[in-house]
């Protein structure tokens, strides 16, 4: 199933090295304001407890009660920077809100630090609140105009804003900036740029975003998925398994080169071989739900339809969509249960036109980039009869929904579904499959 563009983008240990610079600046700045406001009577906490408060290395729990000790003593000088590292360890620690109130505070206190603009503006965009997010990026790049993470993290939320045009300029913007990767952010930045290109169909030039991000960080598994994906959708094969392969040779713990690879050997016919890898996947990861519709999917094509089922509960438990509850009724019937035909019929039934999967397929396939998704997110009716239909579902829901000239009207929409399938996805013998349940 899917993944979203930007949700894991390579490259995270980029902002841990930006952190590290932060918290250094920052321990040269407040140095001074803690050697003049010292006392006798140590009013102040020690340099050793502002040490830990301004450690990226220390435990979180033991930066936000570093950092509070200093906070009691209501220095102003300190106190942005205190709070600024208590938000820190907040973040670290996984209190998101406690952080956004902590990095608030020190602006209020100390509007010019931009590290607070941009340690924000990242917990609001892991929120999915990307205006909020934007907004501090915007400040912070005021302020720091040379921060090529601020550009990369700016660049993130405006993709998934759908302003394409606008990220590709925050990417290019890091490139220039960080040109040698000695920051972490340019190999990054050429790889979001890649995904963009990828998800709004210039092939090309995903490709060679994806090539320049390779130089920069050769070592780095997740590229070589993504330039996969990019020659897969170009129909080149060979290139295409290459770089699972050599994903899977940077990060041979790692599931997602396995998973991907057996999408591919599933879009081409090589059956068992996905199944072998969807296997070694979930061995790598057995909460991945998608990775078990997957191969719950590929044993249906083999006419094992008693393991698909088993395959395909572990996705409705999980995520009850339509696509895969009428997939494991259809496997249970096909696998003779008596109950399985029924269960298919009843559930086809209650569903309404905007429920039918209908752009789940081209997805799953891969064919169509997410503009193209949205475009087509409600479901029109008229969607059913479309070439966008491959699956036998297309067949079964427009004899459900009433339409066409029963049984041989259904017939004839599963036949131009099924015939618009790439070649390697008709080895499931759809058509004969119905045909035995009475569709």
């Amino acid at each position: 199933m899917n993944r979203g563009l930007c949700d894991a983008a390579p490259g995270a240990p980029a902002r841990t090295r930006v952190a590290a610079v932060w918290f250094g600046a920052l321990a040269l700045l407040t140095a001074p304001a803690l050697a003049q406001d010292q006392t006798s009577g140590g009013a102040l906490q020690d340099q050793q407890t502002w040490a830990v408060c301004a450690d990226p290395s220390a435990n979180p729990d033991g930066i936000v009660d570093a950092c509070t000790r200093i906070l009691r003593q209501q220095v102003a000088r300190v106190r942005a920077f205190a709070l600024f590292n208590r938000a820190l360890g907040w973040k670290g620690g996984g209190d998101p809100d406690r952080a956004i109130a902590d990095f608030s505070a020190a602006i209020a206190a100390d509007p010019t630090l931009a590290a607070t603009h941009l340690e924000r503006g990242d917990i609001y965009r892991d929120k999915d609140q990307c205006p909020q997010a934007t907004a501090d990026y915007d400040r912070a790049l005021a302020l720091f105009p040379n921060h090529a993470a601020a550009f990369v993290s700016r660049g993130i939320c405006r993709t998934r804003q759908g302003a394409y045009d606008s990220a590709v300029a925050d990417f290019d913007a890091a490139i220039r900036l960080d040109r040698d990767n000695a920051q972490g952010s340019g190999a990054l930045a050429w790889s979001l740029k890649a995904a963009v290109h990828l998800a709004t169909g210039d092939l090309e030039q995903a490709i060679a975003d994806y090539d320049a991000a390779i130089r920069l960080d050769a070592q780095n598994a997740a590229l070589y998925l993504g330039r996969a994906r990019a020659w897969s959708s170009k129909g080149n094969v060979a290139r295409a398994l290459a770089d699972y392969e050599q994903a899977i040779k940077l990060a041979p713990q790692d599931p997602s080169g396995y998973a991907k690879r057996a999408d591919l050997y599933r879009t081409v016919g090589e059956y068992q071989r996905a199944i072998d890898d969807y296997e070694r996947a979930i061995a790598r990861q057995s909460a991945d739900v998608y990775t078990y519709g997957s191969r719950g999917l590929v044993r249906f094509y083999l006419g094992d339809f008693v393991r698909a089922a088993e395959d395909l509960v572990r996705v409705t438990e999980a995520r009850p969509d339509p696509y895969a509850m009428l997939m494991l009724y259809l496997a249970r019937a096909r696998a003779g249960n008596a109950a399985g035909r029924d269960e298919l019929m009843r559930y086809a039934t209650r569903l309404t036109t905007a429920d039918w999967p209908v752009p789940i397929v081209g997805l799953y396939l891969e064919q169509e980039p997410p503009p193209a998704r949205r475009a087509r997110r409600r479901y029109p009716g008229e969607a059913l009869r479309s070439a966008v239909l491959p699956r036998p579902v297309a067949a079964l829901a427009w004899r459900a929904r009433g339409g066409g000239k029963g049984a041989a009207g259904g017939a004839g929409h599963m036949s131009e579904g099924f015939h618009r399938l790439p070649r390697g996805e008709r080895g499931n013998q759809a058509p004969a499959a119905l045909a035995q349940i009475g569709f």
